[in-house]
């Protein structure tokens, strides 16, 4: 896995590794010693799914704050998403500023978004 800086403190954009023959590929995407040799501690508590039936739709806006704060995931399984997370922290010199990243099932990125954001897909 590669893991991605991005322009807000505590957000990155990870790529993950794929290992390709004859039959497919095969890529990990969630990896603990990985995650927490990147500086993530991060375990993963709720896995979900979302399908839009109409091509540009704006899935949600969920803004991550304490004590409800969750470290999210963002991956599309068919089709391609743009995921964009803000920074939302007032104390954070990131504050107001937000990044996106352009994800498809072949390229394989997720977005681990900072607690105390906003982020859309």
């Amino acid at each position: 896995m590669n893991f991605e800086a991005t322009p807000i403190e505590g957000l990155c954009v990870l790529r993950a590794t794929q290992h390709a023959d004859e039959r497919g590929h095969f890529a990990r995407l969630w990896d603990e010693t990985e995650f927490t040799d990147a500086g993530l501690g991060f375990r993963p508590t709720q896995i979900s799914t979302s399908f839009n039936r109409q091509r540009g739709t704006l899935r949600g806006m969920h803004w991550q704050v304490a004590p409800h704060a969750e470290t999210k995931l963002v991956r599309p399984v068919r089709g391609r998403i743009f995921d964009v997370a803000v920074d939302l922290r007032r104390q954070s010199r990131h504050w107001g500023h937000g990044s996106g990243s352009n994800s498809t099932p072949a390229r394989a990125p997720a977005c681990s978004s900072q607690r105390s954001s906003r982020t859309d897909f």
